[in-house]
């Protein structure tokens, strides 16, 4: 009987994080089709290590760097749970993580790198990221 609820309860999130799911699937399809990829069924998440430089989190799948595979270092450990954080928002918020948490933080993400100004903060700072290491217990 909690095999059939947890079942049903994975359909519902499906469903419930379908944007992000499928942006997902199609991120992975495309990386599967053009690079070498490790993908590891994590239970409730999938973790695709490619070639993608830092991390991506698009519903049930992770996007992390092929040298955070099984590397023990207390920042990719980090990471790896920040990741898990941004699991975690997109099954709280929905439909709405796309909006409330991915563009904001691929913004924020892409201002951080690309203009000296907005280094000065620290990264993790932004609201986006903060709540991300919250949800997964990572502290900085």
């Amino acid at each position: 009987m909690k095999k059939i609820l947890n079942y049903i309860l994975s359909a519902l999130f499906l469903i419930w994080e379908l944007p992000q799911n499928i942006i997902g699937a199609i991120v992975l399809y495309i990386y599967a089709t053009f690079s070498d990829v490790i993908v590891v069924d994590e239970g409730t998440s999938v973790s695709v290590y490619t070639s993608i430089k830092g991390g991506l989190s698009l519903g049930t799948f992770n996007f992390l760097q092929k040298g955070y595979y099984r590397n023990p270092s207390k920042y990719v450990t980090k990471t790896i749970l920040h990741a898990e954080g941004h699991r975690k928002q997109s099954r709280i918020l929905g439909p709405l993580y796309l909006l409330v948490i991915g563009l904001p933080s691929v913004i924020w993400k892409a201002l951080w790198t690309c203009f000296k100004y907005f280094r000065k903060k620290d990264y993790y700072s932004f609201y986006t990221e903060k709540w991300a290491d919250k949800l997964a217990g990572v502290e900085r």
